[in-house]
């Protein structure tokens, strides 16, 4: 017997490639928002909040 071809999706991907890149945009997302709560930590635990009043 023949082995299937693999089904294509729309943007020219397997549905395993598909959700590979799927997995990794959302693992880049979520490295992505760990930075940028830590830039924000950093930055609010080195202000000089005196200044502010």
């Amino acid at each position: 017997m023949a082995e299937a071809a693999p089904a294509i999706t729309i943007y020219g991907l397997t549905a395993a490639e598909h959700r590979a890149f799927v997995d990794e945009c959302a693992r880049a997302e979520r490295t992505i928002a760990a930075q940028g709560r830590l830039l924000i930590r950093e930055f609010l635990a080195n202000r000089d909040f005196k200044d502010a009043a």
